[in-house]
């Protein structure tokens, strides 16, 4: 199996959801022929001084992150939501489809998105799980090489490039 064959997950969130987006990527991480695309690497460490921190998100040291999260929407085979989230997570939604990359959305638990992101998003899920549940349907049907049912009938239809294939 080659890199091009692994089904390429790139998760958009806020900084606030760090260590649940660290989970979400250990969960995918575990899939057979899944592969994370990781902005988390480049955020400050939670053993900096909170200060530090602030001052590190707030003010950036390079358009290193801003042009990895660019191509990251690019490369991925699918993009995920992570909400609640700030305006930057949103416009990588709008990059993602923009270029036609598939959007998977986790609203968070007091979040009602807006029309633009709720549009952007191809499909809603109510949680971390369900999304977990329907990439690793993805992620075997990628790896089989061909759609294992009748894709119209897949709860991952929306959001999956396979689907187009197969209909």
């Amino acid at each position: 199996m080659t890199a091009n064959d692994l089904f390429k997950v790139f998760t958009v969130s806020s900084y606030r959801n760090l260590h649940a987006v660290k989970l979400f990527h250990l969960e995918l991480r575990l899939m057979p022929g899944v592969t994370v695309i990781d902005w988390t690497q480049f955020a400050p460490r939670l053993s900096m001084p909170l200060d530090d921190r602030r001052r590190k998100m707030d003010v950036g040291e390079t358009c290193l992150i801003s042009e990895f999260c660019e191509k990251a929407c690019a490369t991925a085979d699918l993009v995920v939501y992570y909400g609640e989230s700030g305006k930057d997570s949103a416009v990588l939604v709008g990059m993602a489809k923009a270029i036609g990359t598939p959007v998977l959305g986790i609203a968070g638990p007091l979040e009602e998105p807006g029309l633009m992101l709720h549009s952007a998003v191809a499909a809603w899920v109510p949680g971390p799980f369900e999304a977990i549940g329907r990439i690793k349907h993805m992620a075997r049907c990628r790896l089989d090489g061909e759609a294992d049912q009748d894709c119209r009938l897949c709860l991952a239809e929306r959001v999956c490039t396979m689907a187009e294939n197969f209909n």
